[in-house]
């Protein structure tokens, strides 16, 4: 019976332990969330803006009394496409590291288990685990930060077509 209680004990204690990296996987999971939701954002703002611009260049070919004008559209539409597809690539990148220090936190935890039920000594595999989920969540959102500086980019080109705030 002592040694079902010892074993008790340690899970619990092992509980304990494991709650601050069980709020982390919860902020990486909030983090995941907000970036899917950005990727879809602009995702869709892409697709629009392509749409616009097929439809403007079929529709009103005529309209564009020069060259000139018809080449400052295109240009302005490639430059915020570039941006765009920039912003893509940084918001999935941010995702990817978000999601390896989600996967990092959950090994940490199945990890301070496995050491707490076996009694093998893991505490140098938990912390090296923890500080490299650690790592990836900070590059995260380096990556997330970069995407929102690079939004106001997009501002400076001025309106294309009708989107004055992409």
């Amino acid at each position: 019976m002592g040694a079902v209680s010892a074993d008790i004990a340690k899970v619990s204690q092992t509980l304990q332990v494991s709650a601050a990296p069980v709020f982390m996987l919860a902020a990486i999971t909030s983090l995941l969330l907000v970036l899917s939701n950005r990727l879809h954002y602009i995702g869709e703002r892409l697709k629009l803006m392509e749409q616009e611009l097929a439809l403007l260049l079929e529709q009103n070919s005529d309209a564009f009394q020069e060259q000139s004008q018809h080449n400052l559209v295109i240009d302005k539409f490639c430059s915020v496409r570039k941006l765009l597809h920039k912003r893509i690539t940084l918001t999935r990148n941010a995702m990817a590291f978000a999601a390896l220090s989600g996967l990092l936190i959950s090994l940490d935890v199945g990890v301070l288990f496995y050491g707490a039920l076996s009694g093998s000594h893991v505490s140098f595999f938990v912390a090296a685990t923890f500080m490299a989920a650690m790592v990836c969540f900070q590059v995260s959102l380096l990556y997330f930060l970069r995407e929102l500086l690079g939004r106001h980019c997009i501002a400076e080109l001025g309106p294309l077509l009708k989107y004055n705030e992409l």
